[in-house]
């Protein structure tokens, strides 16, 4: 018998005033230029590959949408960082790509998005997903593992099919040009969050288990 109790966060670590304008300043990024952030381990598995491919054609559309990725490379694929960079080369993009490596301050570069995306190939849960909707950021990403448990597609963000940059680009290109619509997923994102996701709905569900199997 099994039972699913999803992971949850601390929500008083996302009701702080940060504004993320400590990062727009670190970066020089400009407050018109949309800001795109992808955050989590640099391996194949996170998808970098197929959100760079995508960013060329939203580039397109908007020649000055920037993106921060964030993270670095695990031992085990310690060189796939360097490759990621080499592709934004040749791909074109080094003036719209930052590596930022490593960082303790995801709160303030969560502030500083405009769109989180999170292009893995596979993923159990994405708890990031959790804290970028807690700083109520409209969510792009892959349609694999638990990521449909936490987004809601067309409600708190966009699901897209993994390993398609065309998909991909489509989902980013429409968010962008509907920022009303965005906010209000960034709102519903919170709300979904509150609801399902904080520290307090897991416990709540944990002792709820326990009760049912003492009873």
């Amino acid at each position: 018998k099994v039972t699913t109790i999803h992971n949850g966060i601390d929500l008083k670590e996302f009701v702080k005033d940060v504004k993320g304008d400590t990062i727009k300043q670190e970066f020089d990024l400009n407050e018109n230029f949309p800001i795109i952030g992808v955050i989590g381990s640099i391996s194949p598995a996170k998808g970098h590959k197929y959100f760079l491919k995508a960013l060329v054609e939203v580039e397109k559309k908007y020649p000055r949408v920037v993106t921060l990725i964030v993270g670095e490379s695990s031992l085990v694929f310690r060189r796939w960082r360097g490759r990621m960079e080499k592709f934004v080369k040749k791909l074109g993009l080094r003036e719209r790509v930052i590596f930022t490596g490593l960082r303790e301050d995801i709160s303030q570069i969560m502030a500083a998005l405009d769109v989180f995306v999170l292009p893995s190939i596979n993923e159990a849960f994405g708890l990031v997903l959790l804290e970028a909707m807690a700083f109520k950021k409209p969510i792009i990403a892959s349609n694999v593992g638990g990521i449909p448990e936490i987004v809601k597609h067309g409600i708190t963000g966009l699901l897209v099919p993994p390993g398609d940059p065309e998909s991909l680009a489509k989902a980013i290109i429409e968010i962008t040009q509907h920022p009303k619509e965005a906010v209000k997923m960034g709102e519903r994102g919170r709300e979904r969050v509150e609801r399902y996701f904080s520290l307090d709905a897991y416990v709540q569900k944990i002792e709820k288990v326990y009760e049912e199997i003492l009873s």
